[in-house]
């Protein structure tokens, strides 16, 4: 099934009555062993879309994942819409192997070789979910010093830093300098 399109206009955000095909491309999840996986990083809330199929995978994720208070509140928002779009159709129903794009009937695409995720699978993906405020560091394995901080891209966006000891390294999501039309806290340098 189609969906409704969101487009951008000068006075706001609209929603029109015409449809859109939509296309789900998820990452080369199959490139890493979740089981080895002992932290992730989210940046925004669009980084959280595919998160069920690492934590929830048969090969047994047992990490954590690290985000802020807000990110994981609108990455579970949208991944359960997600879930429920799926259900809504006949998408759930098409089989899928891997190597091959899986296809509704709508023409939303999932894959290659993924099932779409469920809504349960979603609520046991955001129990490995801790939530941090900005300046708020954990440690973790290693000695590791974990602490988001404000990107200034969206609502609950957060660049990271990692250190111990002897190194500190940056992790760079979407960052922004000038919040146009947005009204995160502004990028901490």
């Amino acid at each position: 099934k189609n969906f409704p399109v969101s487009r951008h206009t000068p006075d706001g955000l609209s929603v029109h009555g015409g449809t859109h095909v939509g296309n789900v491309h998820t990452a080369l999840l199959s490139a890493v062993d979740p089981a080895t996986i002992d932290v992730i990083l989210v940046t925004n809330f669009h980084n959280m879309l595919a998160l069920p199929y690492v934590t929830e995978s048969a090969a047994g994720f047992r990490g954590v994942v690290l985000t802020t208070e807000p990110t994981a509140e609108f990455g579970k928002l949208g991944m359960l819409e997600f879930a429920e779009f799926i259900a809504a159709t006949a998408f759930g129903s098409v089989p899928s192997t891997a190597g091959e794009w899986a296809t509704s009937e709508g023409g939303l695409e999932l894959g290659p070789g993924r099932q779409p995720y469920t809504a349960a699978q979603v609520h046991a993906c955001m129990d490995k979910v801790v939530r941090l405020n900005y300046m708020q560091s954990i440690s973790t394995v290693g000695g590791f010093s974990l602490t988001p901080w404000a990107s200034g891209y969206s609502i609950g966006s957060a660049n990271w830093t990692v250190a111990n000891s002897s190194y500190s390294v940056a992790i760079l999501g979407a960052s922004c300098l000038m919040p146009i039309m947005r009204h995160p806290l502004p990028l901490q340098l």
